[in-house]
């Protein structure tokens, strides 16, 4: 068979059509890996344990994209707390707070699918004593000892995370 210039021409188009091609499918994969890393959510918990400041737990977004929560488990004494409800908060409350103290306590229940926006600082428990500090403190360092937290969350584009936080990264 004879090759003509013609025939060498459509070759040579054919060649050049498939790399860019695949030059424009690699870029659209790069860009899609880029558009995800760059609104990823980054849910960080903050626990307050200073003396003559309210205790707290908070949930912060260090992120750069919004989190939509999964859930939020706590467990004490290997007991599991489902933060996202109002019930499972007034327990662990009652856990984390010696029972002959009088405390006020605020609490925040965030349902599944709450979003966090980024650099958010969304509280989730205070609680400030009224009588006892220094038992109070005392039993709350105590508790923490045992406390782990566990934050499942998800980005927009449906990747999920999670965070465990445990007596190292929480103690006093």
């Amino acid at each position: 068979m004879q090759f003509n210039n013609s025939d060498y021409i459509a070759i040579a188009s054919a060649i050049v059509a498939l790399c860019a091609l695949g030059t424009s499918l690699w870029q659209g994969y790069v860009t899609r890996t880029h558009n995800v890393l760059s609104v990823r959510p980054y849910l960080d918990l903050l626990i307050s344990q200073k003396r003559g400041e309210p205790f707290g737990i908070e949930i912060q977004n260090n992120g750069t994209g919004p989190a939509i929560l999964i859930s939020i488990i706590a467990i004490v004494n290997g007991k599991s707390y489902d933060l996202s409800h109002e019930q499972p908060l007034i327990d662990l409350t009652s856990i984390l707070v010696c029972k002959k103290l009088t405390y006020d306590a605020t609490r925040f229940a965030h349902e599944a699918r709450s979003v966090f926006p980024p650099t958010s600082i969304i509280p989730l428990l205070t609680i400030t004593p009224t009588s006892g500090e220094d038992q109070f403190w005392n039993h709350i360092n105590r508790t923490c000892k045992s406390l782990r937290i566990e934050l499942r969350y998800r980005c927009i584009y449906g990747r999920s995370y999670m965070r465990l936080y445990a007596d190292e990264k929480i103690q006093a």
